[in-house]
């Protein structure tokens, strides 16, 4: 057994993690009484913060252990399934076997304990005292009076483990469903950092610090910050996911810009192209290697007859202008004569020219 902090005083870290596991119960249960009510988004947020009181449970149990603060482990099979049973001063906790195993080996990336490595399970397994079989769980969610609450608990163990709320997912049905008193609460619009964006989340930086293109909505801007945000989709509540965002300089007010998702730069600013041989020369984010660069003969102001095949003759229609929307590279066309205009990729309309007047 890890034997170097044996004497270490654990009483108020055994009862806060005695009433975060009879809360994770009475969660599960409430959960439970929720969904067969037909209340699924109250069981759903029940749910997810049962589990995350349970894996904080594993967690702390894996440092007390790593910390030499088990007394003994025995291995139970319950229901079917195996446990480890820690016996800690007056206290014995129950924990899944995979569960607190893989604990016990995420400890060594933890920053807040110096542990000698990972273990292989059969080291734990090596030193459980007993194997026993029993029929079920009879503990019941009750805490007594004189304990601590559940929030008193929660924070006694953030302070010195870890918050519940890096445990849980934090949003359900678009709201927050975390521990706002405890500390990493995540509600919509927290911000996160560039590197905590990249360690939570798949979705790609398109701009770089530094960046600078003309757009048709704002003129001229310049990234100048990026980093994620805690946010819905633009136009529904659910998901609420990590996105990038950006801080922009806008040239010709002289005024800076927070938190813009890059939807809003691409899909309503639309960024104005000059030359479609090089579509954004003053950009090295990921953005201007996937916008398609093209050869075109004609430039904004030329008049282009096109014969489309589905009308009875050629038509003329004048160049615009050029944009990026989305990653495709798009030619805004103006019937001549009319007042409305209609974007085409090249692809779609190049084709079909059978003349360009020169502007």
């Amino acid at each position: 057994m890890r034997g170097q902090n044996a004497m270490r005083d654990t009483e108020k870290e055994l009862e806060a993690l005695f009433v975060i596991n009879k809360k994770a119960k009475q969660y599960a249960r409430r959960g439970t009484e929720a969904y067969e009510q037909g209340l699924g988004g109250v069981a759903k947020a029940d749910s997810l913060r049962k589990s995350a009181l349970y894996e904080l449970k594993s967690h702390v149990l894996a440092r007390l252990y790593m910390l030499g603060d088990v007394d003994e482990i025995q291995l139970h099979h319950i229901d079917g399934a195996k446990y480890y049973c820690l016996e800690i001063r007056n206290y014995q906790f129950h924990s899944p076997v995979s569960e607190f195993e893989d604990a016990v080996a995420s400890l060594p990336t933890d920053a807040t304990i110096e542990s000698e490595g990972s273990l292989d399970s059969s080291e734990i397994v090596e030193e459980t005292e007993d194997i026993k079989h029993l029929d079920g769980f009879t503990t019941s969610e009750r805490v007594p009076a004189k304990m601590m609450s559940e929030r008193e608990a929660l924070q006694h163990l953030a302070e010195e483990f870890r918050s519940a709320n890096t445990f849980i997912y934090p949003f359900n049905d678009g709201r927050s469903i975390g521990w706002s008193y405890l500390p990493e609460y995540i509600e919509e619009g927290t911000v996160l950092s560039e590197s905590e964006f990249r360690e939570q989340h798949s979705s790609e930086f398109l701009f770089a610090v530094g960046d600078s293109f003309q757009t048709i909505e704002h003129g001229r801007v310049t990234i100048v910050d990026r980093y994620g945000k805690w946010l819905s989709r633009r136009f529904s509540r659910d998901p609420i996911l990590p996105r990038p965002v950006y801080d922009i300089d806008l040239r010709e007010v002289d005024e800076r810009k927070t938190g813009i998702r890059r939807e809003r730069i691409m899909d309503d600013w639309r960024i104005h192209v000059e030359d479609p041989g090089d579509p954004l020369p003053d950009v090295d984010g990921t953005l201007a290697g996937q916008v398609e660069s093209y050869d075109l003969d004609f430039d904004a102001g030329d008049v282009l007859t096109l014969d489309r095949g589905f009308e009875e003759d050629p038509t003329e229609w004048r160049v615009d202008h050029l944009s990026i929307y989305g990653l495709l590279l798009e030619v805004h066309l103006q019937p001549c004569g009319e007042e409305w205009t209609e974007p085409l990729t090249p692809e779609e309309f190049v084709d079909d020219i059978v003349e360009i007047t020169r502007k």
